[in-house]
């Protein structure tokens, strides 16, 4: 699908600015696309228990460790904010508003107070540690759950994850206490992952290397529309839907140029012999599939992005 571009500034002293002699390294994308990746697990690859165990927990590592953290985090936050607006609802609602807000503020000072004393301090990180605990232990039981399903070939474990995310989870399960794998120095492709000479090569080419492999874990790239500004300029683009596997653009830019963003799909005509194993016969037919077009927008980006924040 095409990009959608816009210039930050337009620099013509006419106020105007021929969109012919624009460069690619003065266009900002407001729309693009950008590779994800759908992680999931082959269960009756791992039916050894210590294993499985051992996939969950690196599992967790990777992906849900971090976000429990903050997930609690801000629990305990919450609740905290809930305590002291409950504090403030008892204040007396004779007092002068002058008053009241003396007295909110005494009410937020002893709350401050209260929260420094190193009791309050041991106890808020033992409950912080018992709550992501049990989080954790639900969420190893998940992964665990889905590891004892004998003879499936498919459990889709995350969805629409970044390649650095995908990358460190395969060092994770590719290193060893002799040797450790650097993130880095992995390539993916659509369903595989490569080992590249160095970390700064850049040129790599993955068919000339034998793919890594990780029993009972594995990947498929798919192709998203990113919008790097998230909802900056959402009024004006649109979005993408997904039907049915088919990307059209809904609403704004993406809408109603959805036929040229688009592009065409390719095709190969060919036939099946008698085992219904494909020919390539001498009169077959294939049409080269067409990029989308890309849009430029002339409206000022920096007026836009200073409106929409």
């Amino acid at each position: 699908r095409g990009n959608i571009y816009i210039k930050n500034q337009m620099k013509s002293k006419k106020g105007q600015e021929d969109v012919a002699t624009w460069k690619e390294s003065d266009l900002y994308s407001l729309a693009t696309n950008k590779d994800y990746a759908l992680i999931y697990a082959i269960p009756k690859e791992i039916e050894d228990i210590i294993t499985r165990k051992e996939y969950a927990e690196k599992l967790y590592r990777v992906f849900d460790k971090e976000r429990i953290k903050k997930e609690v985090k801000e629990y305990f936050e919450k609740q905290d904010r809930k305590a002291l607006q409950e504090k403030w609802n008892n204040i007396p609602d004779d007092l002068s508003p002058e008053e009241t807000k003396k007295k909110k503020q005494e009410i937020q000072a002893e709350h401050k107070k209260m929260k420094n004393t190193k009791e309050w301090q041991k106890e808020r990180q033992e409950d912080i540690q018992t709550r992501i605990d049990k989080k954790k232990e639900k969420t190893i039981n998940n992964y665990l759950k889905t590891f004892k399903k004998k003879d499936d070939p498919y459990e889709p474990l995350k969805k629409k994850v970044p390649k650095e995310k995908v990358k460190k989870m395969y060092a994770s399960f590719l290193s060893s206490e002799d040797k450790q794998v650097n993130p880095k120095s992995l390539i993916l492709k659509s369903r595989s992952v490569f080992k590249k000479g160095s970390p700064s090569e850049d040129d790599f080419t993955a068919g000339q290397e034998k793919p890594l492999q990780v029993a009972g874990i594995s990947h498929l790239m798919k192709s998203y529309r990113y919008y790097p500004e998230e909802e900056t300029g959402a009024h004006l683009l649109g979005f993408v839907d997904h039907n049915n596997g088919k990307k059209e653009g809904k609403y704004g830019l993406e809408g109603f140029f959805n036929k040229e963003l688009t592009g065409e799909k390719g095709s190969v005509t060919y036939g099946k012999g008698a085992t219904k194993d494909i020919m390539i016969v001498n009169d077959r037919e294939y049409v080269k599939p067409k990029d989308g077009s890309d849009l430029l927008l002339t409206i000022n980006g920096s007026i836009q992005f200073a409106t929409c924040n």
